[in-house]
């Protein structure tokens, strides 16, 4: 592959937001890495903690270098945000586009691997990447493999936008087609096991609790402030039928 596009979505991320950056920027050269980020509130958060001032952030002036397209954008939704942050990546013709959030942990290896993994087999169109997912307080024992990496063009398909939060339509001429019907693979975690801070049991949890029964009308943790801390939310896996996954202590 000729070059990256590193897409990325993101507010009030200053706690991690050097540590996640670090590795890209450190390779950005040697890969072509073209970085596009955008800067917001998604709309459910109004309603948790009300609107909040769009304003460059503090360490923006430290990442200029790295960061190739950075949009400030008004209250929107995941799709739209994603999409804006899409736009000048596929304009700049890049050949595969990895989406990265900001409590996602890299490092240089695990990147390198997932490069040459993704460039071994030019006929897979998208790739989960394996997380190692810390909840609470520890990591899950399953690994976490949401979409992360797609091609911007295979065979007669090109990308063409977000239709969900992680998924991406692409088009054959006029007829646009999910991702979901064309070749993909999950990453294995012995090739990157990427270290995702996906559920504290802090501020950070309890908000995302409310994010997500927001957008998405359930989610599978709860806060007790009882306890002031997170939880599984039996009721979600009793609803669903699925097991409590297991956690193990770190």
């Amino acid at each position: 592959m000729n070059s990256i596009g590193l897409l990325m979505t993101g507010f009030n991320c200053d706690e991690y937001i050097d540590e996640v950056l670090k590795p890209w920027a450190e390779l950005k050269n040697k890969h072509n890495i073209i970085f596009s980020f955008v800067y917001c509130q998604f709309k459910e958060y109004i309603d948790i903690n009300g609107k909040q001032e769009i304003k460059n952030p503090a360490w923006l002036d430290k990442h200029r270098d790295s960061i190739d397209y950075f949009h400030l954008l008004e209250p929107t939704n995941e799709i739209e945000a994603r999409n804006t942050a899409l736009e000048p990546l596929l304009n700049d013709n890049v050949d595969i586009v990895i989406q990265l959030d900001c409590d996602e942990f890299f490092t240089t290896e695990g990147i390198e691997n997932i490069i040459n993994y993704v460039n071994k087999d030019k006929f897979i169109a998208w790739y989960r990447i394996s997380y190692k997912n810390y909840v609470m307080d520890g990591f899950l024992e399953e690994e976490f493999t949401p979409p992360r990496i797609y091609r911007t063009k295979i065979g007669k398909f090109k990308l063409n936008k977000f239709y969900d939060d992680n998924n991406i339509s692409y088009l054959d001429e006029e007829k646009e087609i999910s991702d979901k019907v064309l070749a993909n693979r999950a990453i294995p975690k012995e090739i990157n096991w990427t270290k995702h801070l996906s559920w504290p049991s802090s501020e950070r949890g309890r908000l995302k609790c409310l994010y997500q029964e927001r957008h998405f009308g359930q989610c599978s943790y709860k806060w007790n402030n009882e306890k002031n801390r997170l939880e599984f939310n039996k009721e979600y896996y009793e609803k669903t039928g699925q097991k409590i996954p297991k956690v193990i202590s770190e």
